[in-house]
């Protein structure tokens, strides 16, 4: 599948310090997974003592990139 950004996830990467590279590395091996309410799929991962979330929907074939953020 194609990973795409949205211009709001652009920003918010680029404003947090997060690097696409590490957004795809999350999406490709989570450490764990969830169905948020409104039904985006939302991953984190464990980095260097940071926890990195990625909140995503997949739309045909393509991964679409809503934000990212280091959570709790």
């Amino acid at each position: 599948m194609k990973i795409v950004f949205t211009n709001h996830a652009k920003y918010r990467i680029m404003k947090r310090g997060i690097s696409a590279v590490l957004v795809k590395n999350v999406i490709k091996n989570p450490d764990s997974q969830s169905l948020s309410e409104n039904g985006m799929m939302v991953v984190r991962k464990s980095i260097e003592r940071k926890v990195i979330e990625v909140v995503y929907k997949v739309d045909r074939s393509n991964y679409v990139i809503i934000t990212a953020y280091y959570g709790n």
